[in-house]
């Protein structure tokens, strides 16, 4: 009874305005594709039989719609366990535009690192040679650049098989981190070149004689006064974030942080360089995830995200003992499925919730969720899930051989980038820069509480949480006539959308299924799938073409509910009990392939060819 009153509760609220008051306006899809934060439904490189060459490889593209100098945090999380197996701070100049590829190597080889790769690992390439040195990837002397994905993150949280495999697919984050002021502005955009931007000596490090974003991150986190011991500067983080003084380039220009703004846009395109098929997808945006004036889980207020080049590389000892904090801990270790940097907890912290109390909501009022500290709180997650929310997703499919001469399969692609953040936060491990939540109080005591936590990860994500299930609220599945009559497909007991007549007949009513990833590739008409695809049963159907439509998504289980009960629910995380479930938003693209003849024969005796597009799939709020 008290999850079907959350349930009532989650569809009433969606539907209220922001009840507390806000420094901004609240965190929401940018409908022109231009944000602070961009999310990639999907990458995917994996060896499809019949579908894929050696030459198939995705495009990626970043653009900063700016005159500012603005930083980003790039991020790649696989499709099973969402665990990062790549971040890196990229610095864009004024109007730039990073682009990279994403390929499975078909070889061995060395990164621009010098670090070996072998074949089926996933790389990633580039030769925008002018965003990879400011953005610290490659020297002055290199003009590529090579990286692979690193299995260490899945290593150490018990992931030991498949790794290449796990690599293959997943999706990608860019979170807008802050812009450099202009000193030109209004009448032109800043200056192209880092070196009159900052000094390339204020990061320091011994063997770094590049300019690139080290010395910006740590020009604004730190007050260096002294560029020949950068190492003993005290912090200006968060009173004054600044490039001033001796941290100033060769124009002498002062320039503070700012919020990262409304500026990045981003695209992925897959494609097969050998057959020329290639399909292409637009990023997420989110628009006002984090501004100025509005309470922020790093304790500033202010919209830029700033945080020493120091916490790049976790904790060096031997750089930073003598500086009072070696890094600011909310951005190190700011989940069990991320090493450094912010995280969607990081943006405004707005939309908190809805209580039986409203007129007494404040910022944070309902989601102090470690009592020890702000660390593990919701903060802005819930904004996050607030803005992507559809009660209904909506597509067309074609499967088979609905016209002569051609075979055509569709995929559905469903993300859920917020699933990780629902597990595991009962007892994560923090360091305050003195005191741990597991009552440590040395740095070294706290890397091995993080590191004995990541090891049983594998063990309690499969067995105490059965790898998060999500259930849809219903399915329903046309055909083109909509004239079959059948039994609607009702897959848990929270509301569905409204039953069709002309529903196909399931095998089973009311399966007692889930979707069991992060990253689901859902192939329409197919009964049965087996990794990525494990959620074919959703779409199983015998017509050849149509449409369908999915309800609402919950995860029912994770550890997000504690703090909450029946007479304080939150919008999205349900209240304290075995059977409560709560909400989780999809992001995601629908692909459509076509195999046809062309009445020629190659050389190998093909004579088909395969095209494909993709889009994002309809929905409804």
């Amino acid at each position: 009874m008290m999850k079907k009153f959350w349930i009532v509760l989650v569809a009433i609220t969606l539907s209220l305005p922001l009840i507390c008051g806000q420094a901004g306006a609240a965190v929401e899809i940018a409908t022109g594709g231009i944000g602070d934060v961009l999310l990639f439904p999907l990458y995917d490189v994996r060896d499809v039989s019949d579908e894929r060459t050696d030459g198939w490889q995705n495009y990626v593209v970043i653009e900063n719609t700016s005159g500012n100098w603005t930083a980003l945090h790039l991020r790649f999380r696989t499709w099973r366990a969402c665990i990062e197996v790549y971040d890196h701070v990229i610095l864009l100049s004024p109007y730039d535009v990073f682009h990279f590829s994403v390929i499975r190597a078909t070889e061995a080889g060395t990164t621009s690192r010098n670090e070996g790769f072998v074949e089926n690992d996933v790389i990633l390439t580039s030769s925008d040679v002018h965003t990879l040195r400011n953005s610290g990837l490659i020297s002055s002397s290199q003009s590529s650049w090579t990286e692979k994905l690193a299995t260490k993150g899945l290593s150490d949280q018990g992931f030991t098989t498949d790794l290449q495999g796990e690599l293959q697919a997943g999706y990608i984050e860019a979170i807008g981190l802050w812009q450099l002021e202009n000193p030109k502005a209004p009448d032109s955009e800043d200056n192209h070149t880092l070196s009159y931007v900052v000094n390339r000596s204020v990061y320091g490090k011994s063997g770094d004689s590049e300019t690139n974003v080290n010395d910006v991150l740590d020009a604004l986190f730190y007050a260096v006064t002294d560029v020949n011991n950068p190492e003993t500067a005290a912090i200006d983080w968060p009173n004054q974030i600044v490039i001033t003084g001796v941290e100033r380039g060769s124009d002498n220009s002062t320039r503070e942080g700012l919020d990262c703004g409304n500026v990045l846009a981003g695209a992925l395109e897959m494609g097969d360089v050998q057959t020329g098929r290639y399909e292409l997808e637009s990023a997420v945006a989110l628009m006002d995830f984090r501004t100025d004036g509005t309470a922020h889980r790093d304790g500033y207020d202010g919209g830029a995200i700033v945080y020493p080049a120091g916490t790049m590389w976790w904790y060096d000892a031997s750089y930073y003992d003598s500086k009072q904090v070696p890094v600011p801990s909310y951005y190190l270790n700011e989940s069990w499925a991320t090493t450094v940097g912010a995280g969607l907890r990081d943006g405004d912290n707005i939309a908190v919730g809805f209580t039986t109390n409203a007129q007494d909501i404040t910022a944070n009022s309902v989601d102090p969720y470690n009592a020890n500290s702000t660390f593990n709180d919701i903060w802005s997650l819930d904004d996050v899930e607030a803005a992507l929310e559809k009660s209904a997703i909506w597509n067309h499919y074609f499967t088979g051989e609905p016209f002569d001469g051609a075979t055509l399969n569709t995929d559905i692609v469903l993300t859920f980038p917020t699933k990780h953040y629902h597990f595991f936060f009962t007892d994560w491990p923090y360091w305050d820069g003195g005191s741990i939540a597991s009552g440590n109080d040395s740095i070294e005591d706290y890397w091995q509480a993080v590191i004995d936590y990541r090891k049983y990860i594998k063990s309690r994500y499969s067995s105490r949480y059965s790898n998060g299930p999500i259930k849809p609220s219903g399915v329903t599945i046309w055909d083109m006539e909509q004239n079959y009559p059948g039994t609607a497909i009702v897959t848990t007991d929270v509301e569905n959308p409204p039953p069709s007549p002309w529903t196909p007949d399931w095998v089973d009513p009311t399966p007692d299924k889930t979707i069991l990833h992060e990253v689901n590739i859902v192939r329409v008409g197919e009964e049965e799938g087996t990794g990525i695809h494990e959620a074919n049963w959703l779409l199983n159907t015998n017509y050849t073409s149509g449409h369908f439509t999915i309800g609402r998504f919950f995860l029912t289980k994770g550890d997000r509910e504690i703090g909450f009960n029946a007479a304080n629910p939150h919008t999205f995380y349900g209240y304290s009990g075995d059977d409560s479930v709560y909400e989780l938003p999809p992001i995601g693209v629908a692909i459509f392939t076509h195999t046809y003849g062309t009445g020629l024969v190659d050389e190998d005796g093909c004579a088909y060819v395969t095209r494909s597009s993709m889009t994002e799939w309809h929905y409804k709020k």
